[in-house]
């Protein structure tokens, strides 16, 4: 449940979030209705399976019209499937007969989807069909549905004599509603005294144990004796789980400890008794953990993993010291992932520098299982001397669980790795953090021609509510490149799955609120009327003739406490006068532009329209001096105006007036943190007002403009210790310090702050720890 209520999503609007992310996906969704009937099967066939991520209705005619090409209705039939229409279900049903036994294969796996009796009485034609994938789709569709109606064709498929028809059938079972008058029970147990095909009779147990009543007690002792060993692991597995005594279970489950048996059977048995004998389970496994033959330890260790004692924990960490086998030691760590604790963590944290990679893979992915924040800096340092790719995916990967915005730039270096798995995992790492910071940084990475990077950069820019980059994807359609054609098709289909799960707020959030807006803006809101013409008038776009003027920025709702004018009242904008100055400028007439301006600027003194183009002139023109002076009469008016502050910089250093023009540079920098500052007001408002979803429009737009530095800290620390201010860079320095404990540059800075500032033991101790660390 979402800590922000007003974030919340009902059922009737995430319907309709999820059909205007349909309409923003229209563009796209055409092109690939283009490819969907080309003969290159290259492009067709993923622009069929991306139509069906993004089940747009209107593609349906187009869908429907493939399933006559026997190279397409395959896919056909999967996208249809994902699509909500009364036409699909009658006509995925007629193609059940069809003479081509892939698509019939292909309706039947996807029937389920429409659970009903009619598909149930449809389907049970075909379990006994004269083609296996047919058969199989077909059982393994009743299944899913788990419809009871389903039973009768199930039980007639277990008399096939088929092997794989009747597992396909045992597996479908156990998902199917029951009651007592379906003699379910009965029908197996004769399945099992009739059959000697061992695969089978171990399919059956283990059927039984997704209902284990204490009613099969009779076929599990039998299946007990069985002389399969792969039976009699499932018939363990079935005592296990069945609601009879423990002291039962012990009876019927020691005699099976014995020399000779199968390491799987034992396993289960330790599994099994854990509860009541714990000591039994224990012993168990450490006979199994001493054997030579590495597949009984690795069992042994597979098994622990359920007895969750405090005992086990501590003996798999002392067994992951002297074990030497691979297989083992990733059976050790995954078991171990199920049991957090510090041993552990100190466990997984050693096998990190494991010579095997996949240890340290292994290592990694239990990390991050665990989201152990004390392993970072120790999977940082790994990131550092690791030189196997598959070893930095997935501890990236892990990383990404557990991160925040402040370790984005740690990550985004492994966006350059030439491996494309790495690059892959990074943006999935970095849109794991859920933070707008991200969309700069993993936009160019849209142009990418492998498939996986390019959705992942374009689902995380969607997902933190850039809702243009379906502009980016569209155009990457229409390219030439085939490469990057699929690649595009891929990542729409990822975007149009995105769609399907808007009530998970908390990973949605952004694009929740991007498609809230998005959506009242093509809803048209009434604008208020435009105010009676006065001789103030508010800025508008301007277009030379014959262009289109740019779309302004959208502003749905205004700003809940607008900020108040100047007593005097803003300046006139004199729109007239503008364009007549710019058409000189741009035609290069400057001395009769120089000349309008000042005739203009006699009859509103101190405008700082004119101003700036008067000023404008004058560099155009050459004359530094008399730029100058017109930029200086304009901030004497409005000091707001950072590209007259940057053109004044570069006449001062033009002229080799340094000071100068480094003071304008500070002055158009202040005067853009005061205008951050604005809108940061404005957002804060808007959270006050519980108006989340513009709050977070307008700081997505901030941060793309602004990125935030994690490390900004240490750099100001560094600053002020270099203008000889240590008390100053030494709040800094330990801000830093506080997140990076373990960083060497910052603590080198940390100990000179402390030097500098006489407390010689403390940073005696700062650069103690620093050569630990560098060695």
């Amino acid at each position: 449940m979402s800590d922000q209520p007003e974030h919340a999503v009902s059922t009737e609007e995430e319907e309709q979030l999820r059909r205007h992310g349909v309409e923003i996906l229209w563009p796209c969704t055409q092109e690939l209705l283009g490819f969907a009937g080309s003969e290159n099967l290259a492009m067709a066939v993923p622009s069929v399976h991306a139509l069906g991520q993004i089940a747009d209705e209107r593609t349906v005619d187009k869908l429907l019209s493939l399933l006559e090409n026997d190279d397409l209705a395959e896919e056909a039939v999967v996208a249809l499937s994902k699509i909500s229409h009364p036409r699909i279900e009658e006509r995925l049903l007629t193609l059940l007969s069809s003479s081509v036994p892939k698509v019939t294969a292909a309706c039947a796996g996807v029937l389920w989807r429409f659970a009903n009796r009619q598909v149930v009485d449809k389907l049970a034609p075909l379990v006994k069909a004269p083609h296996a994938p047919v058969r199989r789709a077909a059982i393994e569709s009743m299944g899913h549905m788990g419809l009871s109606d389903a039973l009768p064709h199930l039980f007639e498929a277990l008399s096939t004599g088929d092997e794989e028809t009747i597992i396909a059938s045992l597996k479908a079972l156990k998902s199917v509603k029951v009651s007592e008058d379906d003699q379910l029970i009965p029908k197996l147990s004769s399945l099992y005294e009739s059959i000697d095909n061992p695969k089978i009779r171990a399919t059956v147990v283990q059927a039984f144990t997704s209902i284990a009543g204490a009613d099969m007690l009779s076929l599990a002792k039998k299946a007990l004796r069985d002389s399969n060993p792969r039976v009699r692991a499932n018939a363990v597995e079935l005592i296990g789980a069945m609601p009879i005594p423990e002291k039962l279970k012990a009876v019927l489950l020691k005699p099976l400890i014995q020399e000779g048996e199968n390491n799987r059977v034992l396993g289960n048995v330790a599994i099994a008794l854990a509860k009541s004998e714990l000591n039994t389970s224990i012993q168990i496994l450490s006979k199994l953990l001493n054997s030579e033959e590495k597949w009984e330890r690795a069992s042994a260790v597979y098994a622990a993993r359920f007895l969750q004692s405090d005992r086990v924990t501590q003996w798999l960490t002392t067994q992951f010291t002297s074990e030497s086998d691979p297989d083992v030691l990733r059976n050790i760590i995954e078991s171990l992932s199920y049991m957090p604790s510090p041993e552990v963590t100190g466990c997984f944290l050693r096998a990190l520098a494991h010579e095997n990679p996949l240890i340290r893979i292994g290592a990694a992915k239990s990390l991050g299982r665990l989201g152990e924040h004390m392993g970072e800096e120790h999977r940082l340092k790994l990131l550092d001397r690791e030189n196997d790719p598959g070893v930095i995916s997935e501890v990236v990967s892990a990383l990404g669980r557990i991160a925040d915005s402040s370790r984005i730039q740690v990550l985004a270096r492994f966006l350059q790795h030439m491996d494309l798995r790495v690059q892959a995992n990074t943006i999935e790492a970095l849109a794991a953090i859920g933070t707008v910071e991200i969309i700069p940084i993993v936009e160019p990475f849209l142009n990418s021609s492998d498939k996986r990077v390019n959705a992942n950069a374009a689902v995380a820019c969607w997902n933190c509510g850039s809702l243009q980059v379906v502009d980016d994807l569209a155009k990457m359609l229409k390219s030439p490149n085939l490469k990057q054609r699929s690649s595009a098709m891929y990542a729409i289909g990822e975007l149009g799955v995105s769609l399907k799960n808007l009530k998970n707020v908390r990973k949605y959030l952004l694009l929740i609120s991007a498609l809230r807006e998005d959506l009242k803006r093509q809803q048209g809101k009434p604008q208020p009327p435009p105010p009676a013409p006065t001789p103030v008038q508010a800025p508008v776009a301007v277009a030379p003739p014959g262009s289109q003027v740019p779309a302004q920025p959208r502003e749905d709702k205004a700003p809940p406490e607008p900020r108040p004018a100047a007593p005097a009242g803003p300046p006139s904008f004199p729109l007239t006068v503008l364009e007549e100055l710019n058409a000189l400028i741009g035609s290069g007439q400057l001395d009769e532009a120089l000349a309008a301006g000042e005739s203009a600027l006699a009859g509103q003194p101190g405008n700082p329209y004119i101003l700036f183009s008067i000023a404008e002139v004058h560099r155009r023109k050459g004359d530094v001096a008399r730029a100058c002076e017109a930029f200086e009469r304009l901030h004497q008016v409005d000091r707001e105006f950072i590209n007259s502050h940057l053109l004044l910089a570069a006449l001062h250093n033009r002229a080799q007036e340094i000071p100068q023009s480094l003071a304008e540079y500070f002055l158009a920098l202040k005067v853009q943190l005061e205008l951050v500052m604005g809108q940061i007001g404005i957002g804060m408002a808007l959270l006050k007002e519980k108006r989340s979803s513009e709050a977070s429009l307008l700081l997505k737009g901030l941060v793309g403009q602004f990125a935030i530095d994690s490390r900004l800290h240490f750099k100001a620390g560094k600053e002020y210790l270099r203008n000889r201010q240590p008390e100053i860079g030494l709040d800094h320095l330990a801000k830093a310090y506080l997140t990076t404990p373990t960083q060497p540059d910052v603590l080198l800075k940390l100990g000179i702050a402390l030097l500098e500032l006489g407390r010689f033991d403390e940073a005696a101790r700062v650069v103690g720890r620093l050569r630990e660390l560098v060695g």
